[in-house]
């Protein structure tokens, strides 16, 4: 596994997100397509479906998703964009998100997952760190439906689906 670089952390700083390649082999690739696979076989999305499609398995309920995940190493390929000292809980739920192409909407502004919906009292439902493990290189249009504005200022005037820096 490849660890982050200081020049990797001053991107993330600066732009809000960033890529690292190689933090799976491709023999993990395979087993984390396999799993998908098997998760989407058994909860398929209605025929006529387009666009993203997620399902929300609870880690504690899905033992295999839970050690894959362990075993990928994402907890220490993402530690070092935390300040020092902060740990990470245990996910609780995985999002496996799945694009069905083509993929309609566009989004015509940034968002911030977490704050809708809020808490019960309210406040934001925030989070430590957003991590997305790319198992497609999603290069065509209307592919993924992970979306990134550099900065998290104004949006460019072409979203992207996959930064230039992982093509």
């Amino acid at each position: 596994m490849e660890t982050p670089t200081p020049a990797t952390i001053s991107a993330f700083r600066r732009d809000g997100y960033c890529v690292l390649p190689g933090i799976l082999t491709t023999g993990l690739i395979r087993r984390w397509r396999s799993l998908l696979g098997r998760h989407i076989t058994l909860a398929p999305p209605p025929p006529d479906r387009t666009g993203p499609y997620f399902l929300w398995p609870p880690l504690a309920q899905d033992t295999e998703l839970r050690d894959l995940y362990e075993i990928s190493g994402i907890t220490d390929a993402v530690q070092p964009f935390l300040r020092a000292g902060l740990g990470l809980p245990a996910p609780e739920v995985a999002q496996l998100a799945f694009t069905l192409p083509p993929h309609p909407h566009h989004p015509g502004a940034p968002h911030i997952d977490g704050l809708t919906p809020t808490e019960d009292d309210g406040r934001p439902g925030t989070f430590t760190l957003l991590a997305s493990l790319l198992l497609t290189d999603q290069r065509q249009r209307d592919r993924g439906n992970l979306w990134v504005w550099p900065g998290g200022a104004a949006p460019p005037t072409r979203p992207l689906s996959c930064p230039p820096r992982c093509r």
